[in-house]
């Protein structure tokens, strides 16, 4: 679990390490208002999506989550059930073992990013790196 703050047009850093081939299992974010530390409200956005890349200027993802492939979820309760609606900051990331195979070990970037899609309004809200540590087992 991570809290950050950020603002529209100032993204919150959150630098993530990660074990290869592991599962992400509910790893919840929360996003507060950078201004005042409430919780931003994210429920106007209708798609949310993460992007996990070698370098910023690629143009596709090695992974991506999203909430239309629903591996990211507002906040859910104690048996991983979606229980929230986005007011109160939270998004929370899920991918299974199998889909994160295909991230090897090394040092990546991402962001996350909101999207009104009525309006054609995005923000990116946190970015960062993402550090996949080798695995010894497999």
């Amino acid at each position: 679990m991570a809290a950050v703050k950020a603002s529209i047009g100032s993204p919150a850093e959150l630098n993530l390490t990660h074990y290869r081939n592991d599962s992400i299992d509910d790893f919840e974010i929360t996003i507060l208002n950078k201004s005042d530390g409430t919780p931003f409200d994210l429920s106007p956005y209708d798609a949310v999506v993460m992007q996990i890349k070698n370098d910023s200027e690629e143009t596709t993802a090695i992974i991506e989550f999203s909430r239309a492939a629903t591996s990211i979820l507002w906040s859910v309760d104690s048996g991983g059930n979606e229980t929230g609606d986005g007011t109160d900051g939270k998004i929370v990331l899920r991918k299974n073992m199998t889909l994160m195979e295909a991230l090897g070990e090394g040092d990546f970037v991402y962001d996350i990013q909101f999207v009104i899609t009525a309006s054609s309004k995005r923000n990116t809200l946190v970015f960062g790196t993402f550090k996949n540590t080798a695995d010894v087992t497999r």
